[in-house]
């Protein structure tokens, strides 16, 4: 797997001020390492975000997702209600199998996964969204889990009804080196 390289001059061009304090937040918390644990991360710091917040634990022997929390609005975007289960116990087959490889991407590089742009929902409603998603690590070194925020605009896209411009790409890039912060 090709990951883009991390714009390590620049940042992420994150446009919504919910994903930009998640992003925020893990490049605080991971500190020296590659990643942060689940256990570093304080939902005190990301008020605003919860309601578009996921926690997923991945179990590599089996090579599942566990959906650990889904907050109110990812809940209400995906069609899909609860959290606590499996990936492929709550979703249809063919949209796990694409979130699954998504997510896989994030344990396996480790990667970020960074969109913004018209995008299918799990539900499969066209909509304008902001996603990102970022591995999570017991170690620091090996991807166990992943955090991620995804925020669907479902007001916008009843105004691109008439004109739908095409979807958006998901970008998958290489993460920043062990404590790298945004230039100021």
């Amino acid at each position: 797997m090709t990951l883009e390289a991390f714009p390590a001059d620049t940042d992420l061009p994150i446009a919504d001020d919910r994903i930009a304090a998640l992003w925020r937040h893990w490049l605080k918390v991971r500190g020296g390492r590659a990643m942060p644990a689940r256990q570093d991360i304080d939902p005190m710091a990301l008020g605003p975000t919860l309601p578009h917040l996921y926690i997923y634990d991945f179990e590599r022997g089996p090579g599942r997702f566990f959906c650990r929390l889904a907050g109110e609005e990812i809940q209400a975007g995906s069609g899909i209600r609860g959290s606590r289960r499996y990936l492929d116990e709550m979703f249809p087959p063919a949209i796990a199998a694409a979130i699954a490889l998504r997510y896989r991407r994030v344990i396996d590089g480790p990667a970020i996964v960074y969109a913004r742009g018209l995008m299918r929902s799990a539900a499969g409603h066209i909509m304008p969204i902001e996603r990102l998603v970022l591995p999570m690590s017991a170690d620091g070194t090996t991807a166990n889990g992943l955090i991620g925020s995804t925020l669907y605009r479902r007001e916008e896209a009843l105004n691109m009804l008439l004109d739908p411009p095409p979807l958006a790409p998901e970008r998958f890039v290489a993460l920043p080196s062990p404590g790298w912060m945004p230039p100021r």
